[in-house]
Order: C-alpha cells, then sequence, then structure tokens
C-alpha cells in the first residue's frame, strides 16, 4: 500500500501543477478584463 501511494504522487503534482496554470490563466484573463473596462470606463468618463 505504501508503494502505491507513492506511485501516485507525481501524477497528483502534475494535477496540481495544471490546476495552477489553469487558475493563472484565469487570473491574467480577468486582470486583463477589467483593465479593457476601467479603460472603457474612463473613456465614457472623458467623453461625458
Amino acid at each position: 500500500k505504501p508503494s502505491r501511494r507513492g506511485g501516485r504522487r507525481p501524477a497528483l503534482r502534475r494535477t496540481k501543477y495544471r490546476e495552477a496554470v489553469n487558475g493563472a490563466h484565469l487570473w491574467i484573463s480577468a486582470q486583463w478584463r477589467m483593465r479593457k473596462e476601467a479603460k472603457r470606463l474612463a473613456f465614457s468618463r472623458f467623453l461625458c
């Protein structure tokens, strides 16, 4: 049983890494969206 758990550990690390990458991508996309929204708000404010 302990050896089986040891064999399962690398896969878990891989999924954790994938989750971290996906989370980073989501965060970056959210930041980009917020920046775009802020730019649009500033532009509308400038027009008004």
